[in-house]
């Protein structure tokens, strides 16, 4: 094989490995009206719904519209879950957030979302830093590491309109 026709196969097979890759972030990102758009809303339905434990008071976000990034999936193979969604909500202050983090079993159409973890957010600098969050010194550094990753995801706008109450089943840790 000659010399020019050996660099246009590792060029093409240096671009399917960018394609894949960047194939395989795009599922675990943030995609708004994407294949994870009922799991958003469904989540967020378990946060409004009256007498949630980890409730999300309706006047933390903004009047129509919920902002957050995502990711799904694994990013600490020692504590994450193929099924697990870490959700960021956004205050209306734009200074603070809240992190959930919980695990997506059942039937797609009517999941259950078991919340395992959460922690509220604070704007400093132009970085989201973990005020409180669930556990030690351990999993403060973990999730502030996952706030960190998190951040740099787009955000994603979700009408108030589109969160109604649905068949999801809720539970808490």
């Amino acid at each position: 094989m000659s010399t020019h026709m050996s660099r246009v196969v590792l060029l093409f097979a240096g671009l399917a490995v960018l394609v894949t890759c960047g194939i395989a972030q795009d599922n675990r990102e943030g995609r708004g009206k994407g294949a994870l758009h009922n799991e958003l809303t469904q989540a967020l339905d378990c946060l409004t719904r009256k007498g949630a434990r980890l409730g999300l008071d309706p006047s933390f976000a903004d009047e129509r519209t919920y902002r957050l990034r995502y990711f799904y999936g694994v990013r600490d193979s020692d504590v994450d879950r193929e099924n697990e969604l870490h959700l960021i909500v956004y205050g209306r202050d734009h200074q603070s957030a809240l992190l959930y983090e919980l695990l997506i079993t059942g039937k797609a159409d009517c999941p259950h979302f078991e919340f395992i973890n959460t922690g509220s957010l604070k704007l400093s600098k132009r970085r989201w830093l973990v005020r409180e969050t669930l556990g030690g010194v351990y999993s403060y550094k973990r999730v502030q590491q996952l706030v960190d990753f998190i951040s740099k995801t787009r955000v994603v706008r979700l009408p108030r309109s589109e969160v109604v109450q649905s068949c999801t089943e809720c539970s808490f840790r």
